[in-house]
């Protein structure tokens, strides 16, 4: 009986998202550096050409730079939002005040000079200072 022996060897592995209808070099993991799935024979190779591999990286490395570009701008856009909204927060919020404290003026004329006629000329003279600061 004779023994057969059958293996695979893995050169690549390739993504292939839903829907795609074209590959990109950045969607293939070349494998033949991977020696658990192909390896290299480097005792009878006079030379080794990596120019797939380079051209693989590359393309890899464009990809992820412009990836993180547009993740770095989505970022600064995120940020400039929160800024500006910030900065009409803080608008509303200061002439809120502003007409807070016009009310509250008003009110206390209206008081002081109401409570004036029912107080002495002394006190009405002590309010009438304290209505000027």
């Amino acid at each position: 009986m004779t023994t057969l022996l059958i293996y695979e060897l893995a050169l690549a592995d390739v993504y292939v998202g839903a829907g795609v209808v074209a590959l990109s070099q950045a969607q293939i993991t070349d494998q033949r550096l991977n020696s658990a799935l192909c390896g290299l024979v480097v005792g009878t190779v006079g030379e080794l050409d990596t120019t797939a591999f380079s051209a693989q990286l590359q393309a890899w490395f464009e990809e992820y730079r412009k990836q993180s570009a547009d993740t770095y701008d989505g970022f600064v856009d995120f940020v400039d939002g929160l800024k500006t909204s910030s900065n009409g927060a803080y608008a509303a919020f200061g002439q809120w005040l502003a007409d807070f404290k016009t009310q509250a003026n008003t009110e206390f004329q209206t008081w002081s000079s109401t409570i004036q006629d029912i107080l002495d000329e002394n006190a009405a003279t002590n309010l009438y200072k304290i209505r000027l600061l």
